[in-house]
This record gives structure tokens, sequence and C-alpha cells, in this order.
């Protein structure tokens, strides 16, 4: 599966259809007045990590402060927000098992009965409590990041995790699982492609099916200032990246594994191809479907628009503020006219990677 073009495909037809039709009270989609759950929501319990991991942009930014979103805090963005989610990430640019009131934050998830929760982290920090903790709350899904399968690549990439332990806690985690009889949540994988790792991409599908993983998400590198990364970008390396990419779907086809996959850069049958502008040729959702939350309270509508100021903030802003507040209701009509700002024209989201856009794989700056 391709991730990033047909998603923005189904985007382009949705935003058309949004054009010609008149939407009483709300300057959302059509069925947003219709429907209780719209929002997807991409929330982080804590700043902290504890790994340095060498694609990471707060390894770029030298932003290691660890702090935590108080729990007053975070029970009015759950009140707030949660009656509106259909789907919760947990997990946006910090690992959330880290965080001290991690099982006090599940429990209040769990009350608000969302449909989908997904919690993102890099393993190293599974114990059986906080197993337990995820399986109490019912969550649907734990994605792991990894980029080997192989210990000293592995390491080299996740700087502070030990490969070893991060085994003995994925089986740990299956095994609660199978004592309380049940497939939720759900384990995948998730990983970054880079040149360094394509010849790890068959052995991870293969630790994928050892796992009982059966989702396997892949995302292009963003090369982060400061990280002198950005030849590792699969855009320097078409023709190899090409290769591994169609044997790693064919490979994860032959044993049951889903992969969603950024587009060959050779192009193929199916993908919409943007035009010379940017992304017109596509559409972003993301301001009437989306907002992402930090640890402090700032609200924004994309996880990309780095170096921009917050939307919003919980600590002061209600819910109603921040959603048809003003960077909000802008950058919808930005997305609606194709009038793009820079950042949204270069968007390494589009697609995750556009292949036909060296913009999309150039270094990220602040």
């Amino acid at each position: 599966m391709r991730l990033g073009m047909n998603v923005a495909r189904r985007g382009k037809e949705i935003l058309e259809r949004l054009t010609t039709r008149k939407v009483i009270r709300e300057p959302v989609f059509p069925y947003v007045t219709l429907r209780q759950r719209y929002v997807k929501v991409r929330l982080d319990f804590t700043k902290g990590c504890n790994l340095r991991c060498r694609m990471c942009p707060s390894v770029a930014f030298g932003d290691f402060e660890k702090r935590e979103m108080p729990p007053s805090l975070f029970d009015k963005i759950a009140g707030e927000v949660f009656p509106r989610t259909e789907h919760l990430t947990i997990g946006c640019g910090a690992e959330p098992l880290f965080a001290k009131n991690f099982d006090q934050y599940l429990q209040t998830v769990r009350r608000y009965r969302i449909p989908y929760t997904l919690i993102i982290s890099n393993g190293s920090l599974l114990t059986d409590q906080k197993i337990t903790a995820m399986l109490d709350a019912g969550i649907n899904e734990l994605s792991v990041s990894l980029e080997a399968a192989s210990k000293e690549k592995y390491e080299s990439i996740r700087v502070g995790s030990k490969f070893d332990r991060l085994l003995e806690n994925l089986n740990r985690f299956n095994e609660l699982k199978a004592e309380r009889h049940t497939d939720k949540p759900l384990l995948s994988f998730n990983t970054v492609l880079m040149k360094d790792t394509l010849p790890e991409l068959a052995p991870l599908i293969r630790l994928a099916k050892q796992m009982g993983v059966t989702t396997l998400s892949m995302a292009h590198l963003i090369p982060f200032a400061g990280l002198d990364n950005e030849r590792e970008s699969l855009y320097y390396h078409q023709e190899l990246a090409d290769e591994k990419m169609q044997e790693a779907r064919e490979l994860a086809e032959s044993l049951g594994i889903r992969v969603f996959c950024p587009s060959l850069f050779r192009g193929e049958e199916d993908d919409p191809r943007p035009s010379e502008k940017g992304v017109s040729g596509m559409a972003c959702l993301q301001p009437w479907i989306f907002m992402v939350i930090n640890c402090d309270g700032d609200a924004y509508p994309c996880g990309w628009l780095f170096g921009e100021k917050p939307a919003g903030s919980f600590r002061k802003h209600s819910f109603r503020q921040i959603w048809f507040g003003s960077m909000y209701t802008k950058l919808r009509e930005e997305i609606r006219t194709g009038n793009l700002r820079a950042q949204c024209g270069r968007c390494p989201a589009a697609g995750l990677g556009d292949p036909t856009r060296k913009e999309s794989f150039e270094q990220v700056q602040f």
C-alpha cells in the first residue's frame, strides 16, 4: 500500500465536494455537523525521552528538558477534545512511556471510549505495569518504532536502547495479551527509511512476522538541520530505494503483513503527481480533521508546521476558540484556494516524501 499519495488524492476529492456545498454554522466538512466525533488527535503527555535517536528533531534542537503535562491540564483537554475525537494517537514528539502519570492518563482515556486509540513508543520502557495499563484501558494498537532487526544496527540508530531488551519487552507484551485472551492492543512496527537501513527492511519484516506484527508503516527520513544526515535520504539513492522497497512489499505480502510504503521513485500507475507549484494537485485535510497537542497544551493543525506559533493553548483557550481561530481558518482557506504557504508547498508529509519533488527531501530548517 502506498501511504501518502492515495490519501492525498482522496483528500482532493473530498475538498472539491466541500467547496460545492453550503456548510451550516461550522466551516468544516459537511459530515462534521452530523457526527459527534470528527477529530484525529496526536497528543504528547511528556517532553522527555530515554533515547537519543540519530534522526530525531529533539536531538537536532538539543531539547532534552524533561517535563510532563500537569494532570489538571490533561483533564481539561480530555473533557473538551476527547468527546470529539475519533482517533487518538499518544506519542508525537516524545516517548509516552516516559511519563510518570502514564497509567493515570490511560485511565482517563478509557472513560471517553474513543473509537480508536494508538500508542507510538520505542518499546524500551515497556514493563508489566505499563502493558497492564494498556490492556485495562482497551488501547487498540501499540506501534513500536525501529529501523533494524540486527543488534548492532538497531543500537547505532536508537542510541541508548538495547536490542535484546526490546525483544524481551515485545515477547512479554504478547505473553500478557495471551493471558488475557485478547488480541488488543495490536502490535505494529513503524520505521524511518534511510540508505543505511535499506538492507534491514527484509529482516525487519521477518522479525515482524515472528513477533505477531500485522502492519509495518514506512516513512521517509526528514533531515532536520543539525543532524548532518541529509545524504541518508533515499532521494539520493533512488534506484536502490525502489529495489529494496519493492522487495519489502513482495516479502510482506507473502508473509501476510500489511505494509504502508511511500511510492517508488520511478513512479507507479495510480500515483497522482503534483503540479510545478507544489501540492496544489493534491489536498491536505489536516486543518479540517486534525489537532496536535504538546505537553504544554499548545495546539497545532499539523505536525509539520515547524517554527510556526501554535494555533492556541489549552492553558488559556477552549477547543472552539482554537478550532475556529485565526490559524485554523487561514490554513483552511489557503488549502481550499491552493494559495499555499511555503511550508505547505514543500510539505514532507505530502506522500511522506513526494518522489517527484526534491524539496520534500531537503533539510528542514528552524
